[in-house]
């Protein structure tokens, strides 16, 4: 934060010094720009007179001659009158000569006194080594020039104009120059000018003086402001800062202000969704267990009706086959009456022994028509606790979805915060990953609830469709039941009615067949409802195996709920008491 103040003071300094400079370069070119139009126009206002004063017949003949006359010494007094009369420093008139392609310039007239001698006077046909720009624009442009203000050892400080000296037909016979004397103007620019320095130093130096002052006030609420940004970057949610003014920085530490109870409310919220979708996670994990042992209950009682399916259709089949003897007994009766008596014998110990047959299937199929409605029982309680762990999966999902919005809305309200937000915007990814495994985990768990339930549906569908099968396969083997008892009741009689006998013979062969096509269709139903049973048990495994799935996936949901609490626990959004753990003072 100190280098914050020292830019803050070196960017201003640098301002207020190049703003300075400009400025003073400013007032002193245009001070000595007005001055030197001001002397110059003052120069050229006598140059102007001068030129009047001149004969041009007169001139033209002192120029081309160059030889001291009486008019020479006359225009020198008169120059020299005009030049003290308006405090100049030169009065000449000056001739271009040319030498080969160049030109070289000649004094003619210099208005200095007749008795001045050396280096103060020039004499007639003196050529100027130095000829200053304006004089050569003078000749070549033939109008009147006013130089610019120059010091130089030997001339001091003059401004100079430079008229062409013309006939009335527009011939240049030469050009007048007026050096007036700046000397005095000159040590006061020069003296404005250091007045002007002095007054940049004092305006810097209190300029530096606020700068620091202003720094100063800026520079301290940020510096707590950055103290507090990085308290909460150590995951401390309990600062609280005291804004004060309406400047920019107050409105900056009423924003950081708004971010961290955004973020506080956030983490909580995240908070009481982690502890709900933990809470659902043990809730799921207790059905998932008890809908397994549900199902290991179904299977067992499955495998033991598919068991007494096939002990039923062995049975029938036993019963198929002495119904067959009884037939081909009754026809041995038809053929031969020498027989009957021997044929009785045999007919009443096979009808008691079809009626004990078909006693044993009658208990039988009533044990599994017994067995085959628990499990129907069994079945639609499995159907319940599937449809009660598919609203606890519909509910993981809204959990993982109103997660997922929070990890959004605290991505937002990171990158609104910058560089300061980093550590947000990273907390902010791993909750919005861990939100989407959520939702893949409970989408996962739909699906095999859906499919549960399918399965499951089935499983109904079968059990019932067995339980009217066994009432089916009851009732035929009671009416053989009924048939058996007529038999024996028949065959008892033939011993002491051997004279009816002939006339219901057919009557018995008839009965014979229609009990034995009976037998034959509870034998086919029997092998039916020991198919289905088996269909059932392994429905039953599948959805024991989906169960214990379901059982497993409850598990990493709690695992992943848990490392969420981990991850939102390095942020403190309470005070707590000095003595609980992880306090804060």
């Amino acid at each position: 934060m100190k280098s914050l103040h020292l830019r803050i003071m070196l960017i201003f300094s640098i301002i207020i010094v190049t703003a300075g400079s400009l400025l003073s370069y400013q007032i002193y070119t245009s001070s000595v720009d007005l001055i030197t139009r001001s002397l110059g126009e003052q120069a050229r206002s006598v140059a102007d007179h001068a030129v009047k004063q001149i004969d041009r017949g007169l001139y033209r003949k002192l120029a081309e001659e160059q030889a001291e006359n009486a008019y020479y010494k006359e225009l020198r007094q008169t120059f020299n009158a005009m030049r003290e009369a308006n405090h100049l420093k030169y009065l000449y008139t000056m001739a271009e000569r040319k030498n080969g392609t160049s030109s070289e310039y000649v004094y003619i007239v210099d208005g200095m006194p007749l008795d001045a001698q050396g280096e103060d006077v020039s004499p007639l046909g003196k050529v100027e080594p130095e000829v200053d720009e304006a004089l050569r624009k003078a000749f070549g442009e033939r109008q009147v020039q006013v130089g610019e203000l120059t010091k130089d050892e030997a001339y001091g400080a003059v401004v100079t104009a430079y008229v062409p000296i013309t006939t009335p037909e527009g011939e240049l016979l030469g050009v007048l120059g007026a050096d007036l004397d700046a000397t005095s103007v000159y040590e006061l620019l020069g003296a404005n000018q250091r007045k002007v320095l002095l007054m940049a130093g004092g305006i810097l130096l209190a300029s530096l003086a606020a700068i620091y002052a202003v720094s100063r006030m800026i520079v301290a609420p940020v510096l707590r402001l950055t103290r507090e940004m990085e308290r909460v970057q150590a995951g401390d949610l309990t600062v609280t800062m005291q804004v004060r003014g309406r400047d920019e920085v107050s409105r900056l530490a009423e924003t950081f202000q708004r971010l961290v109870h955004v973020l506080k409310d956030m983490i909580q919220g995240v908070q009481i969704s982690v502890q709900d979708m933990r809470q659902a996670t043990v809730l799921l994990a207790e059905n998932a267990d008890a809908t397994s042992a549900s199902s290991e209950r179904i299977a067992g009682h499955l495998s033991d009706s598919a068991a007494d399916s096939r002990i039923q259709a062995q049975y029938t089949g036993e019963t198929a086959r002495a119904i067959n003897e009884v037939g081909e007994g009754v026809l041995r009766i038809a053929d031969s009456l020498a027989v009957v008596a021997e044929a009785s014998q045999q007919a009443t110990g096979a009808a008691k022994i079809g009626e004990g047959y078909i006693h044993q299937a009658a208990e039988q199929i009533a044990s599994v028509q017994s067995s085959a409605r628990e499990t129907s029982q069994d079945v639609e309680r499995l159907r319940q606790r599937t449809e009660e762990v598919s609203q606890i999966a519909d509910m993981m999902r809204g959990i993982a979805s109103q997660t997922s919005l929070l990890a959004l809305n605290a991505a937002i309200e990171a990158a609104r915060a910058g560089e300061h937000g980093l550590g947000f915007n990273v907390v902010a990814g791993q909750v919005r990953k861990l939100a989407v495994q959520s939702e893949e985990s409970a989408l996962r768990i739909g699906e095999l609830i859906d499919a549960m339930v399918e399965d499951t549906g089935k499983v109904v569908l079968g059990v019932h469709q067995q339980s009217r099968e066994v009432d089916s396969g009851l009732s035929i083997i009671r009416s053989a039941g009924h048939a058996f008892g007529r038999i024996l009741h028949e065959v008892e009689r033939v011993a002491s009615q051997v004279q009816g006998l002939s006339s219901t013979t057919g009557e018995i062969a008839a009965g014979a067949e229609q009990v034995t096509s009976s037998a034959d269709e509870m034998e086919r139903l029997s092998r039916q409802s020991a198919e289905h049973g088996q269909g059932i048990a392994s429905a039953a495994d599948k959805q024991l195996e989906a169960m214990r799935q379901l059982a497993d996936l409850s598990g990493k949901l709690e695992e992943m709920s848990g490392r969420m609490e981990r991850l939102i626990g390095r942020f403190t959004v309470s005070e707590e008491p000095e003595s609980s753990p992880g306090g804060k003072e």
